[in-house]
């Protein structure tokens, strides 16, 4: 396993890289800048779905002991909501995946 990725609040992405056998760092990170994904990415599993989300440049929230300084999302592949939720279940899901790299 690399790590983890999850919010801490509605704006706060946070990274945790110390699981499993390695201890990489962890971190709190704020958006920075965005940029639509590329047209010709991917709309979602079997290129089907709402569209790709952004790419994403995320800076550090503290430099206060905080191994990683910049997270970047690149490569995105669906995650777009759909437009309304109206005939859809009560609970569902957004497939997506993306590559995120991490800079000290």
């Amino acid at each position: 396993m690399s790590g983890f990725h999850y919010f801490t609040d509605d704006k706060t992405p946070f990274f945790d890289l110390d699981a499993g056998a390695h201890a990489y760092g962890n971190g709190a990170f704020k958006k920075g800048d965005s940029t639509p994904a590329p047209e010709t990415a991917v709309a979602g599993p079997y290129n089907s779905g709402n569209g790709p989300v952004a790419w994403l440049r995320l800076d550090a929230k503290s430099n206060d002991g905080q191994v990683f300084k910049e997270v970047y999302r690149l490569n995105t592949a669906g995650g777009q909501p759909p437009k309304t939720c109206e005939g859809m279940p009560e609970a569902f899901e957004v497939p997506y995946a993306a590559e995120y790299w991490l800079y000290k």
